[in-house]
């Protein structure tokens, strides 16, 4: 399968997605709405893709203006994917691909100063168990320099899944939901409380 990217420098290119169903590529409606509402704020950005899979969001940020993306997929032979797309496209500076666990690529890019706009697509969980993934990058966000002062954030969620307990995590607040197909699109306002 091929998607499409939507906007700026590559608009109109396609590029692969990784065989099987590892993965589950963000629809180009989700796509364009998110970039519908970042638009203002995309251009010089520093741009946090976590969960990559085929590289679509990472991508379409830089395509669009974002001077640093960064592109964090755990499984090798997703990233395989990441990086032929990233090369057919000639991508080159400000576009760093992280083969690593999240938790991991979050944490190199907390050292590098801190990012503008984020994406989180984790796997949909489907166990209590499963939703722990979602405290820890809460947690993540909460104590590294991961985000400046009034960063976006967004979780591509299932759409039954509008109810996030953030009160752990003062430094987060659910900003708007959007519900997209049978997506959530859950924004999220960053505001450190230190």
């Amino acid at each position: 399968m091929k998607l499409r990217i939507t906007g700026g420098l590559f608009k109109g290119h396609f590029i692969d997605t990784p065989k099987g169903n590892t993965t589950r590529p963000t629809s180009e409606r989700l796509r364009q709405t998110l970039f519908n509402i970042i638009a203002p704020d995309i251009k010089d950005s520093t741009f946090i893709d976590a969960y990559s899979g085929s590289g679509a969001i990472a991508i379409e940020a830089f395509s669009r203006g974002a001077k640093q993306v960064y592109a964090i997929e755990h499984d090798k032979m997703v990233g395989k994917t990441i990086l032929k797309n990233i090369k057919t496209l000639n991508i080159d500076s400000g576009f760093t691909f992280l083969q690593c666990d999240c938790l991991k690529g979050l944490k190199v890019v907390a050292k590098s100063g801190g990012a503008d706009i984020g994406f989180f697509d984790p796997p949909y969980p489907k166990t209590v168990e499963e939703l722990e993934s979602f405290n820890q990058i809460f947690e993540m966000i909460e104590i590294e320099n991961l985000f400046v002062d009034g960063a976006r954030i967004f979780f591509e969620l299932p759409s039954n899944m509008s109810q996030i307990n953030l009160d752990p995590y003062p430094s987060l607040s659910i900003k708007k939901s959007r519900k997209v197909g049978d997506t959530l699109l859950m924004e999220l306002n960053y505001s450190p409380k230190r």
